[in-house]
């Protein structure tokens, strides 16, 4: 991990807006906060902006992106291939339709294609000396008054080893994006606590909880017990972490 300078904006559910130095990444678009926070940057920067969304559900991906225009700057779209297969879409607008296990780089950015245990895939960023983990929707999805001992059983085997192909290749992160889902009720954070035993990380934002801020935020005292800065949101368009100049 690096104390390189980076921003980290919170868009809303798993939206963010991800600043280094030289590159942005928006992951996950599905709508912009209500000060307009995507589409005012799209208007001002002149960096190149990746969108990177990792699958077809609508609170991932939203089709308006592939028409944003970035007037200054220069744009990519990165999708997760079962996005070309649900939603329909040709190859027009779009950099690259990613597989799990596919690495893609350029001269910005390096991309590791990672699991899930929903639809798609989840990422690992690499950008300007910094890694940041993405978490789409991989998480360890236990909903005990719906799922029975042996359901719960493959979800949680399921969970546990994507943290073991990514412990292969990755020891730590700078940032880590990832579910605290208040649906799960006493289990919304299990699949949190496991990723940080696997997985470090200097900076650890919840995500997909809607508009269930004060739920998010509970969750502190669980994750006073890591060394990691726990970050949750508490409206959108709120800036989590600025250290760029």
């Amino acid at each position: 991990m690096t104390d390189v300078p980076f921003r980290l904006t919170y868009v809303f559910h798993s939206c963010f807006l991800f600043e280094t130095e030289h590159v942005a990444i928006i992951f996950d678009y599905w709508k912009d906060s209500k000060d307009d926070v995507v589409a005012r940057f799209l208007r001002s920067t002149t960096k190149r902006v990746y969108f990177l969304c990792s699958h077809f559900h609508e609170d991932h991906f939203n089709p308006e992106l592939l028409h944003f225009e970035v007037p200054n700057g220069e744009k990519k779209v990165l999708l997760s291939r079962d996005i070309k297969k649900f939603r329909r879409l040709s190859d027009e607008g779009v950099a690259r339709f990613l597989k799990l296990k596919e690495v893609y780089e350029d001269d910005g950015i390096k991309i590791t294609v990672c699991g899930s245990t929903d639809i798609g895939v989840s990422f690992v960023v690499q950008a300007d000396g910094l890694t940041v983990y993405h978490a789409g929707d991989n998480n360890n999805w236990i909903f005990p008054d719906e799922m029975d001992a042996r359901e719960i059983k493959m979800m949680e085997g399921c969970f546990l080893a994507t943290l073991r192909d990514m412990k292969a290749r990755f020891d730590a992160f700078d940032a880590a994006m990832f579910p605290i889902d208040p649906r799960l009720g006493n289990e919304m954070g299990r699949g949190a606590v496991q990723f940080l035993h696997a997985l470090p990380s200097r900076i650890f934002v919840p995500m997909h909880f809607g508009v269930s801020y004060a739920a998010a935020a509970g969750f502190s005292s669980t994750m006073a017990a890591f060394n990691s800065t726990y970050l949750p949101a508490h409206h959108t368009g709120e800036v989590l972490v600025d250290c760029l100049s």
